[in-house]
C-alpha cells in the first residue's frame, strides 16, 4: 500500500454516491469576467463583478503579508490572525493577489555558482549516474571496478581532474566549460508545497518525505563513487609522477654508466588498483568528498547540504504551516542567518550556508532537492535565492468540503478546532455541510491560498489563481488522479525522478526523521473516527439534493476553479522538463 498502490494514491476510492455531488455539476454556469477598465498592459484592472480594483503584486519578498502583521502583533493583534487578514484582502484598499512571475527567475548567484562547481567538480549529480552508483553497490567488496570503467566515470563525472593532466588538452576544458553550461538551467531546487486542506496533503507531504530520502541516500551512494574514483586517478597521476622520477634517474645512471636493480619502475597500477580504499582521503576540486557521504543509514550528515529544520512533524521536508512560517520565510530571504534556537539540528554544520546561494547549489550539485511544505507557501519563492517552483494538489471542491466537514464538523478532529464555543458546550457538531459552512466560511480557500492578498471571492482573485496555475514554474495534481501526477512528475523533472517508487526500506526503519507508516497506508481518512450513527447521517446529507444544492451555491468559484485546472492539467505536462523553469 505504498505510492505505487491505486488505493494509496486516490485512485480506489469509491465514487460519490446519490447523484451529481461534484464539480461537474455545477449550480449556473460560471459568470463571464466581464473587466470594466484595463491596465496600460493590457491586464484587467478592474473586474465588473468586483468593488475594488485589480492591482496584483509579483514581489512577495516585498508584498508577502509578514510586514502586516508584524506590524499588527505590535500592536497586540494576534500574528496568524493578521497575516490570514492580510492574506484574505484587509491590509489593502485593492485587491492585489500575489502573480506568480511570467518570466524566469533564474537566481543569478546560484547559477553563477552551480556552473562553477560543474566546471571544477564534474556535472551535477543526476538520476542516470544514481542509477549507475547503485548497480555498483555500497559496500567496500562491491566496489571494484576495472579501468575503463573507471576512466569512463572519471572523464564523465570528476570535472577538472577527469582526465590525466598530461592527457587533458584545451578541446577538454572547452567541452566541460559547454556542458557546464548548457546543465545550469534552472530547474527548481526548491519545490513549496502549497497544501490546500483535505485534498490529499498530508499523504502527499509523506511520499515527498520519502522522496528526499531517497534522493539523499542515492546521492550519498553516486558521490561516494565519486570519491572512489577520484581517489584511483590520483593513484595512478602520483604513480606515473613517481615513475617519471624514476626514469629521469635511470637516465642520469646510464650517462655515468651505472644502471643498478634497484632501478625497477614502480607499478602504477598496482597503486591505482589499491587506491580504492582510501575514500576517506579522496578530494576533488578542493573540496573534501568524504564529508558529503551519509555517517549512518538514518540521519544523514547535513553538514555541507541542510543541517537545520523548522520542525521535527515533516523532516527530511521543510515545515512551513503557520507556527513556523514567519521564522522560515525570514531565514530563507536572508533577513537573519541565526536560524531560531528551537528547530531540529540532526547535522553539524553552519546554518549560514543552508540558506544561502552556495550552501543551496553546493546541496543542488550533489543530488538533492528541498521541499518546503504549507498552506502559507505560495510566494515563498520569491523569497529563497535558488531556482524554485510550487506545487500543489487539487481536489473536486465539494468532495473536498463533505471531507472537510465530516473531518472538522462530525469528528471534532484537532480538538475540535472547527467546532463553535456552542458546539463545544454541546459536545457535538450536528450541522449539515451546507449549514456548517454558510456558518463557519472558508470555502473559497483553493482560491485563497493560491492567490493570496485578495478576497478569495473576488473574480481578481479567481482569475489570478487560474493563471497563477498556468505559469511554467508550477505544477499541480488533482486528487482523483493522484497516481497519474505522481508519475508525471516523475517522468518529466529530474528532481522528481523516483517519486512513484516505493519508500526507501531506510526510510521506512528509521528511528529519526522516518516514515509515519500510518499516513502511508491511511491518507488520514476519517474512517474509524465516526460512529454508524454518524456515518449514515453524512450519507444521508449527501444524497440530500437541498443540502447539495446550496453546498454547489457556496463554492461555485472554487468549482470554476476546479474546472479550469481539470482543463488544464494535461497541458502543463507537455515539454514538461525543459519548461519548468524557476519562479
Amino acid at each position: 500500500a505504498w505510492s505505487s498502490s491505486p488505493v494509496a494514491l486516490g485512485d480506489g476510492e469509491v465514487p460519490p454516491l446519490g447523484g451529481e455531488t461534484s464539480a461537474s455539476a455545477p449550480l449556473t454556469p460560471a459568470p463571464s469576467p466581464a473587466c470594466d477598465r484595463t491596465s496600460e498592459l493590457g491586464s484587467c484592472s478592474k473586474y465588473a463583478e468586483d468593488a475594488r480594483d485589480c492591482a496584483p503584486t509579483t514581489d512577495w519578498s516585498v508584498d508577502s503579508c509578514v510586514q502586516h502583521a508584524d506590524s499588527a502583533s505590535s500592536a497586540g493583534e494576534p500574528w496568524i490572525s493578521a497575516y490570514y487578514a492580510c492574506v484574505n484582502g484587509v491590509a489593502d484598499d485593492v485587491e492585489r493577489p500575489y502573480a506568480v512571475p511570467s518570466a524566469r527567475r533564474g537566481k543569478a548567484r546560484f547559477l553563477e555558482l552551480l556552473h562553477e562547481m560543474e566546471i571544477r567538480d564534474g556535472p551535477r549529480v543526476t538520476p542516470e549516474e544514481t542509477s549507475e552508483a547503485a548497480a555498483l553497490g555500497v559496500s567496500p567488496l562491491d566496489w571494484e571496478e576495472d579501468d575503463a570503467s573507471i576512466d569512463a566515470a572519471a572523464s564523465a563525472y570528476l570535472g577538472a581532474i577527469g582526465n590525466d593532466a598530461d592527457e587533458r588538452n584545451d578541446e577538454d576544458a572547452s567541452k566541460r566549460t559547454s556542458d557546464a553550461r548548457t546543465n545550469s538551467n534552472d530547474e527548481p531546487y526548491v519545490w513549496a508545497f502549497v497544501h490546500v486542506p483535505k485534498s490529499a496533503g498530508s499523504y502527499v507531504t509523506e511520499v515527498f518525505r520519502a522522496h528526499i530520502w531517497r534522493l539523499r541516500e542515492r546521492g550519498d551512494e553516486a558521490l561516494a563513487r565519486r570519491a572512489r574514483v577520484a581517489a584511483r586517478v590520483r593513484a595512478r597521476r602520483n604513480a606515473r609522477a613517481n615513475d617519471a622520477s624514476e626514469l629521469s634517474r635511470r637516465a642520469l645512471l646510464d650517462d655515468s654508466g651505472v644502471v643498478g636493480e634497484n632501478s625497477a619502475s614502480n607499478d602504477y597500477d598496482d597503486a591505482y588498483a589499491n587506491a580504492s580504499t582510501n575514500v576517506a582521503a579522496a578530494s576533488l576540486g578542493g573540496a573534501s568528498w568524504s564529508a558529503y557521504l551519509s555517517t549512518n543509514g538514518f540521519v544523514f550528515d547535513d553538514g555541507l547540504f541542510h543541517p537545520l529544520y523548522s520542525g521535527m512533524s515533516y523532516a527530511p521536508v521543510m515545515d512551513l504551516t503557520e507556527p513556523r512560517f514567519r521564522d522560515a520565510f525570514q531565514f530563507y530571504r536572508g533577513a537573519f542567518d541565526d536560524a531560531p534556537n528551537d528547530w531540529y539540528r540532526p547535522g553539524a554544520g553552519a546554518a549560514a550556508n543552508q540558506n544561502s546561494p552556495l550552501g543551496m547549489a553546493r546541496s543542488f550539485h550533489a543530488g538533492r532537492r528541498e521541499i518546503f511544505k504549507g498552506s502559507l507557501a505560495m510566494g515563498f519563492c520569491d523569497a529563497v535565492r535558488a531556482p524554485c517552483g510550487y506545487v500543489t494538489v487539487l481536489r473536486d471542491p465539494i468532495e473536498r468540503l463533505l471531507s472537510h466537514h465530516a473531518y472538522s464538523c462530525a469528528a471534532g478532529a484537532e480538538d475540535q478546532a472547527g467546532w463553535t464555543a456552542e458546539m463545544r458546550l454541546k459536545g457535538s457538531c450536528d450541522l449539515d455541510p451546507a449549514s456548517y459552512f454558510e456558518q463557519m466560511g472558508g470555502v473559497d480557500v483553493s482560491v485563497q491560498l493560491l492567490a493570496p492578498r485578495a478576497n478569495p471571492a473576488s473574480r481578481c482573485a479567481l482569475e489570478q489563481a487560474k493563471r497563477n496555475l498556468r505559469r511554467p514554474c508550477v505544477r499541480f495534481l488533482l486528487q482523483e488522479r493522484l497516481r497519474d501526477g505522481i508519475g508525471k512528475l516523475s517522468a518529466t523533472i529530474p528532481g522528481f525522478a523516483g517519486l512513484d517508487e516505493d519508500p526507501p526500506e531506510s526510510f521506512l526503519n528509521a528511528p529519526a526523521m522516518g516514515a509515519d507508516v500510518g499516513m502511508l497506508t491511511s491518507k488520514n481518512q476519517v474512517a474509524g473516527r465516526l460512529s454508524d450513527a454518524q456515518e449514515a447521517r453524512l450519507e444521508r446529507w449527501r444524497r440530500d439534493e437541498d443540502v447539495m444544492r446550496r453546498l454547489r451555491a457556496l463554492a461555485h468559484r472554487e468549482i470554476e476553479l476546479y474546472d479550469f485546472a481539470t482543463s488544464e492539467y494535461d497541458k502543463q505536462w507537455v515539454n514538461s522538463g525543459s519548461s519548468v523553469g524557476s519562479c
